[in-house]
């Protein structure tokens, strides 16, 4: 089987699981040896529907390892928890910038095993200094992921995702969804 790492349109085929542990473990490397553990715990956050811990664990992430860098826009929020979704390792597929529904989603994960929730993230950033402001945009990503129907064709309980950044500090809003497999 053979797995992408996908970013902004681009596409690496990463052809079978060892690969796929080397491309982590040299991705990892780069970070903190803590940032294993809160990239975990962030998605133990995402898994089970916990928006305020998916905020904490974003900003802890962002934070800690990524002192010196500007986050300029979406994108580069995109590329940093894609990088750490590769310690899910083939828990699920990873989409980037997808077309889906009616439009583009920023992040889905798809499991590939039973029991696992699918997740959407819509990714939002502003420049307002006002954390009303930051829900605001939060919510509006929910809102835009319904608009767009960026959950179509995902069976069984789906978790959406609205968070909004302002530099390294986020606000995560969630909602679940359910969906038949007829």
């Amino acid at each position: 089987m053979v797995r992408r790492a996908k970013y902004r349109g681009f596409s690496l085929p990463i052809p079978n699981r060892e690969m796929y542990q080397v491309f982590y473990r040299t991705m990892m490397s780069h970070l903190r040896s803590t940032s294993t553990l809160q990239f975990g715990r962030l998605f133990d956050a995402l898994e089970t529907g916990d928006a305020l811990g998916v905020e904490k664990n974003l900003y802890s992430i962002l934070s800690e390892n990524f002192k010196s860098m500007q986050l300029k826009d979406e994108g580069d929020y995109h590329l940093i928890v894609a990088a750490g979704a590769m310690s899910r390792l083939g828990r699920y597929k990873i989409s980037v910038e997808e077309e889906t529904g009616n439009g583009r989603t920023d992040m889905i994960f798809v499991p590939n095993y039973p029991g696992l929730p699918n997740i959407v993230v819509e990714f939002k950033r502003t420049a307002s200094e006002d954390p009303r402001a930051w829900e605001k945009e939060a919510a509006e990503g929910l809102e835009q992921m319904r608009r767009k129907e960026c959950f179509h064709g995902l069976k069984e309980r789906t978790l959406l995702y609205g968070a909004c950044f302002r530099n390294k500090k986020a606000k995560a809003l969630m909602e679940m969804t359910l969906r038949s497999n007829q």
